[in-house]
């Protein structure tokens, strides 16, 4: 069985979603965390472009999404089809926590490289929406009532 198990990672259904991110998307803390050990793709894309980590995100389960985060999972990956970022999809989704751990990781990768600020700051969605607008809609609270845009300023 345990042979197995590093194969079952890879395997993919119809829609090209692998066991991790079947796993996020039903918040398996327990089965994500095997997946990852034993060599699961956290880059993979469904057929849709979403990763493991936006599944986290959009299912809001804030320790699954810190185990891909500290997993090396990419916080910027974005859809094929609407350009929807982990973090857009937090917000839109109204999941505060995940937004913050998010947004802290931004800060924290862009305080290592000043050059990803740029990038992180131009991220759009195909209608041209940031993270921040989408908070700012549904009225996102990140931190002790600092909006997800002032956060997202400070990081600028």
């Amino acid at each position: 069985m345990a042979r197995m198990l590093p194969l079952s990672n890879q395997c993919r259904n119809p829609a090209r979603r692998t066991p991790l991110m079947i796993s996020c998307k039903l918040n398996d803390i327990a089965a994500v965390r095997c997946q990852i050990k034993m060599g699961g793709s956290i880059e993979h894309r469904d057929n849709r472009g979403r990763t493991a980590l936006y599944r986290a995100a959009k299912a809001g389960n804030v320790e699954i999404t810190q185990e891909l985060v500290d997993a090396g999972a990419d916080i910027t990956a974005q859809t094929n089809v609407n350009r929807e970022s982990p973090l857009f999809i937090a917000c839109l989704c109204n999941n505060v926590e995940c937004a913050r751990l998010l947004l802290r990781e931004q800060k924290r990768q862009c305080a290592a490289n000043p050059s990803l600020l740029e990038a992180f700051c131009n991220m759009r969605s195909v209608d041209g929406w940031d993270p921040v607008m989408a908070a700012a809609v549904i009225g996102c609270v990140v931190s002790g009532g600092v909006s997800v845009a002032r956060v997202h300023a400070m990081l600028t």
